[in-house]
């Protein structure tokens, strides 16, 4: 082991590099795959380069959030948010878009994606229980459920086509 000037410790075999800042810079796994990242002033990510795939690339705005991403090959993803600052569409590099919708708790509760034309061909549908759990979820039509004890702990997810099953099992 051997410490840092910044105070953290590096021990044998760990496969993540760091920055002066303590920011993960780079990891490197079993298979000697190695990937790097980049930051903003901000702390944001702006970078991930994958050795093989290429530059991931990511844009933030002034409230640090996501603006847009790119992917190797260009395809390019934009996100739009309200005044809450919850994401409300984000445009994907094949010309699609998925659109966002909250309840007054600011808890998701529909996705949408459109192809292209405008046509809906994902529709996804969560309900919330009064604390935030969630208790279903539709998608296009299909609905999973999940339930939870007095402690609002989880304890069971039906999702289609399974038997009731028991949180953890």
């Amino acid at each position: 082991m051997s410490a840092h000037g910044n105070g953290e410790i590096e021990r044998e075999g760990n496969p993540y590099a760091s920055s002066t800042l303590g920011r993960q810079s780079g990891q490197t796994d079993a298979a000697g795959f190695v990937q790097s990242y980049g930051y903003d002033p901000n702390g944001n990510r702006t970078g991930l380069n994958l050795v093989g795939t290429g530059l991931f690339t990511y844009i933030f705005d002034s409230l640090n959030r996501l603006a847009s991403a790119q992917k190797p090959g260009n395809a390019l993803y934009t996100m739009m948010y309200d005044a809450d600052s919850r994401r409300t569409t984000m445009m994907l590099g094949n010309g699609s878009k998925r659109l966002y919708d909250y309840d007054m708790r600011s808890q998701l509760t529909t996705q949408v994606e459109l192809n292209s034309s405008n046509v809906p061909i994902v529709t996804l549908i969560d309900s919330y229980d009064a604390v935030g759990n969630r208790m279903t979820r539709s998608v296009n039509g299909t609905v999973a459920t999940w339930s939870y004890d007095d402690l609002y702990r989880l304890t069971g997810q039906v999702k289609p086509g399974q038997a009731r099953g028991k949180a953890g099992k």
